[in-house]
């Protein structure tokens, strides 16, 4: 049963690794994230594991839609007229539940209370309404943060000298994906979750915690961080420094390593220049290392994300399982197509239009993405889905755009084009408090149930996606694909070499010619590329293929393009 992962030796993997993991009845007030000598394990080959799915449910072969609904935040007397209303007066077919509450579920260490959240699911199937279910492990408690501060992520160092501040408790996602201390916290209660609510027939999705990687925590520079990235760096180079020294170019600068353990985090060596807005963090060490740290990064999202997966396959759950992939993902140092390799479908949050925007996007950049989303799913299989589509103005302190009437039946539509099979609208009501008091939704802040614009036009939505179920079932066929490499992607987000590059406006270029024509295009990593077949039988699939701004590519990709364009394929 060992999850296998991309590389092994992550710190923290001995808690998806291995059933007996889960026994931990409480985790110790003394735990330490320094690894021992040995202590992660060599995990098995990777395909081993990701074969096997235990849902019972049908995952590609219906279109769902639903509302995300946050029961915890409103009066337990709204519960089930809310819940009643979404069923029979929208027209749901699911709620989205459960991404935030892990205080709720957990309020004190090892003291658990599901009562709430057993009433929510008894009312969900007594109405009939599908529940997907959202580890909260993106939101640790207090008392946890209190206990083990270790666990808190730390940010990249200032341009201007200033070290990188470790993140504070009152947010989201301040965990360090590297962390053995919150790797077994969050087991335990992933753990208790499938346990009870796995085998209930009304969820129908689980949801592993809450947009992956996004804003900022795809990136830590940390000391959990920092041993893993060594034992990452001790596992990829077979424990050979002289290799990774070679492959750095170290003797540039004499910056050259004797051992692993002299290896730091990429962080500002003098203080330099301003950050720029096309990287995600900024660092004057070597490009070599920089692109590392990024596969590093990658496969630490990767790991903390199969650990989960690992817990809800054990537990035999029913339901289907994904996450909600955030916006901006070419912009981070991580890789959807690895995440969701373990996983039943992909989901995305479709916000066109978030805080600060000042107009819509061109059509053209929300097709593409909702292209790259589709081509996430696994060979074989078709559909994602919208886990959440924004119906409303949007923003944490500063309100974005407003969506014209019927511009998000536009853009809901344009993910039922493009392959999706699910949409769920953010949110049901617009919350009264915190952070997210300015997004709005189907019902803002005061609107009565079954009123107002927004709920018309969600209404249509919804109509929409189920009166043409079988269009949107229906397999696209491209004859065009865009390809592209995340460790290209993580190059330029190292050396963008202007301050006007942006990898999705270069892909922008090359996609745009043929949507504008009405041409049906894949968005696919070079990867699923090169596993398609040889050059010759690609042909019969694709004519064009589409390569934006090539800077790192394998000789592999090379050989195979040449043979692609020799056969009469073109390449742009």
């Amino acid at each position: 049963e060992a999850l296998a992962f991309r590389v092994p030796l992550l710190l923290g993997v001995a808690a998806a690794a291995h059933p007996e993991f889960l026994r931990y009845p409480s985790p110790s007030s003394s735990s330490s994230d320094s690894p021992a000598p040995g202590s992660a394990p060599t995990p098995s080959p990777r395909d081993s594991y990701l074969s096997t799915s235990t849902a019972t449910y049908a995952c590609h072969d219906r279109v769902v839609v639903g509302v995300d609904y946050y029961p915890e935040q409103w009066p337990l007397e709204d519960l089930k007229p809310d819940m009643h209303s979404i069923k029979h007066d929208l027209g749901a077919d699911m709620i989205r539940i459960g991404e935030f509450m892990w205080h709720e579920l957990e309020p004190e260490n090892n003291r658990f209370n599901f009562t709430f959240l057993d009433l929510v699911v008894q009312l969900a199937e007594d109405l009939n309404l599908e529940i997907m279910l959202g580890t909260p492990t993106a939101t640790m408690p207090a008392w946890l943060a209190k206990e083990h501060p270790e666990v808190l992520l730390k940010g990249p160092d200032s341009a201007d000298g200033f070290e990188g501040a470790s993140a504070g408790f009152g947010g989201r996602r301040q965990y360090s994906f590297n962390s053995l201390t919150y790797r077994r916290y969050t087991t335990r209660l992933v753990a208790r979750l499938a346990e009870r609510y796995g085998h209930r027939s009304i969820v129908t999705f689980w949801q592993v915690d809450n947009e992956l990687g996004h804003e900022g925590s795809d990136l830590d520079f940390s000391r959990q961080s920092l041993l893993s990235w060594r034992m990452w760096l001790d596992s990829q180079y077979n424990g050979n420094i002289q290799k990774l020294n070679e492959d750095w170019g170290t003797v540039f600068w004499g910056v050259t390593y004797n051992s692993f353990d002299e290896i730091p985090l990429p962080r500002w060596t003098i203080p330099g220049g301003p950050g720029r807005w096309n990287q995600n963090f900024r660092s004057n060490q070597s490009p070599g290392m920089l692109l590392d740290f990024r596969r590093f990064r990658r496969d630490s999202v990767t790991d903390f994300s199969n650990s989960m997966v690992a817990i809800l396959r054990r537990a035999g759950i029913k339901g289907c399982i994904t996450t909600n992939a955030p916006g901006g993902f070419w912009g981070k140092a991580m890789d959807h197509n690895d995440i969701f390799k373990s996983m039943d479908i992909p989901a995305y949050d479709n916000y066109a239009v978030w805080g600060g925007s000042t107009s819509a996007p061109q059509a053209s950049s929300v097709a593409m993405i909702l292209d790259v989303v589709r081509g996430w799913a696994q060979p074989g299989k078709h559909g994602w889905m919208v886990a959440e589509q924004l119906i409303g103005a949007q923003g944490h302190d500063i309100i974005g755009y407003t969506p014209r009437p019927g511009q998000v039946k536009a853009w809901s539509t344009a993910s039922l084009l493009h392959g999706a099979i699910g949409l769920n609208f953010f949110r049901y009501r617009a919350a009264v408090f915190g952070q997210e008091e300015f997004c709005y939704g189907i019902l803002d802040h005061t609107t009565p149930r079954g009123t107002g614009r927004k709920w018309k036009e969600t209404k249509e939505v919804y109509g929409i996606a189920k009166q043409h179920e079988e269009l949107w079932l229906a397999p696209i066929e491209a004859k065009v694909a865009l390809i592209y490499d995340a460790e290209n992607i993580f190059a330029w987000q190292a050396q963008p070499q202007s301050t006007n590059f942006w990898f999705e406006n270069e892909a922008h270029r090359l996609y745009r010619p043929f949507w504008r024509n009405g041409v049906a295009i894949d968005a696919i990593s070079t990867n699923r590329l090169l596993s398609m077949g040889d050059a010759t039988e690609l042909l019969k699939r694709y004519r064009i293929l589409l390569l934006p701004v090539p800077m790192v590519t394998s000789d592999e990709l090379v050989d195979f393009l040449a043979k692609f364009v020799e056969s009469g394929g073109t390449l742009w």
